[in-house]
């Protein structure tokens, strides 16, 4: 999951907010942005307009618009293969944003992950994101960090990028807006990618922080931290005789990683976190990939 600016995120837009002000002022620098220039993101799918098997994406000046991509149903917009997302990535770190980048329209769907929504890389789908796109100043890229830059380990602790990847963020970054969105903590993400120039918006929103340099720190729900607390207390004592359980503290989240529990114990966690909610109701519990999450 991860892509231009994430959708359903409740602090979307204040990052859209703080990457349009940025933004305007890096493309200057940079020479780009200006009147009557090209496209910063020429295309993601090159050939004639007519032709059934493809259709350019042109992005032109002004605006925000915001298209998530995903692998599976979630609050992702358009559903695409994990290769066609890597492949429009490097692409663009590249330097390559202003040209056409050949993806064959309805050829990126990975009949395994049963798509429950529209494929990014049809053509009625690209006609859609491009006329929505035409006024954008530049795009934004917002992506998780567990399962998108790096993969799902068996020790979440463990969760590191791959090689190649921090040079690849380094490189989208100094093109366009950049964002690690994620339920860790910021202070993980920020030893983790150690990108300069990606904002990192740690624990789901709930606290963001800008560039080295950059004014933007902004932290909600600080009140709720002893909440979280003794949530996290509550959670090590009771989960602690169910094996494979693993508790993170990410400040704002308390994350219950079930990926080493085995299907017969699963109900008993879920017997956990659901009276602690009913002992702490200002408390909510989200899921994620093989984790739960207290916030």
């Amino acid at each position: 999951e991860g892509g231009l600016l994430a959708d359903g995120d409740p602090h979307a837009e204040e990052l859209a907010k703080h990457f349009i002000a940025s933004s305007s002022g890096a493309a200057a620098g940079r020479g780009g942005g200006g009147a009557g220039e090209a496209p910063v993101l020429g295309g993601l799918a090159g050939g004639d307009e007519e032709d059934a098997g493809s259709q350019l994406l042109a992005v032109g000046a002004g605006g925000c618009f915001t298209a998530t991509l995903g692998n599976r149903s979630t609050q992702a917009r358009y559903y695409t293969s994990q290769a066609d997302v890597t492949a429009l990535l490097s692409r663009l770190a590249s330097g390559g944003g202003g040209d056409e980048v050949a993806l064959a329209a309805g050829g990126a769907a990975d009949e395994a992950a049963e798509p429950r929504l529209p494929n990014a890389m049809e053509r009625a789908q690209l006609l859609r994101i491009q006329s929505r796109l035409k006024r954008c100043l530049t795009p934004a890229f917002c992506l998780d960090y567990d399962g998108t830059l790096a993969p799902i380990v068996t020790n979440p602790a463990a969760a590191r990028l791959p090689d190649g990847v921090a040079a690849l963020l380094q490189q989208l970054s100094d093109r366009h807006p950049t964002a690690i969105v994620s339920g860790r903590a910021v202070e993980k993400l920020q030893a983790w990618v150690d990108v300069p120039g990606v904002y990192y918006a740690g624990s789901h929103g709930f606290e963001i922080r800008g560039p080295n340099g950059s004014q933007l720190n902004y932290t909600v729900a600080a009140q709720l931290l002893p909440e979280v607390r003794r949530a996290l207390e509550v959670l090590h004592a009771k989960l602690a005789p169910i094996p494979g359980v693993q508790i993170e503290d990410n400040k704002f989240v308390a994350s219950v990683h079930t990926r080493n529990v085995s299907a017969a114990d699963l109900p008993a966690v879920d017997a956990v976190v659901n009276g602690l909610l009913e002992e702490q109701p200002l408390l909510t519990r989200t899921a994620g990939i093989h984790v739960i999450e207290v916030r």
